[in-house]
């Protein structure tokens, strides 16, 4: 393989993972409360970090009871709730709601679930307010789609360029021999 098709491998590798690169799920979330419960450590997570109405993930990472759950309040009085459900990961409880309101939403989490009332009296569940941004238009998802074949095409006219060029090159040298 000559450094030429190499150079042509990885450009159209590049213009793939840069028109794929709106797919990728690398945000991890923003941590939104961190403190002390049930006696250890304990995180909130919120994913995705700058939330939009639409399906947003809570993850609580620490200790929790059995029928953990999350509700969410918009100032207009809609409530969303749900029971936080364990992953694969030790420790971790995750939930979706789907948040269709912009504005201020209170969120409260009860990690400890369904315990006594004693401990909900020592430990009140965690209570965070967020901001959640408009809904992104529908056409913004397939937006990259819809011109990915620009440069596709210029990348295949190019590729048919050069092999054509070569080949050209390959019948001029065989029939000077």
């Amino acid at each position: 393989m000559t450094a030429r098709a190499n150079i042509t491998g990885v450009s159209a590798a590049l213009v793939l993972s840069v028109l794929c690169a709106h797919q990728a799920q690398g945000d991890g979330g923003l941590v939104v409360w961190s403190g002390e419960r049930l006696n250890a450590r304990g995180v909130i997570v919120v994913s995705p970090a700058a939330p939009r109405a639409g399906a947003i993930e809570f993850a609580w990472i620490g200790s929790y009871g059995e029928g953990a759950f999350v509700r969410a309040t918009h100032k207009d009085g809609t409530t969303h709730s749900s029971r936080l459900r364990r992953t694969t990961l030790d420790g971790e409880l995750h939930a979706t709601l789907t948040l269709e309101h912009a504005g201020q939403w209170e969120i409260t989490l009860d990690c400890d679930g369904m315990a006594s009332a004693q401990t909900a009296i020592d430990a009140p569940p965690v209570t965070i307010v967020i901001g959640v941004g408009e809904a992104l238009p529908p056409w913004n998802a397939v937006f990259p789609a819809l011109f990915a074949w620009i440069p596709l095409s210029a990348l295949a006219l190019y590729a048919t360029h050069r092999r054509r060029r070569t080949l050209t090159h390959l019948e001029h040298v065989s029939s000077k021999a």
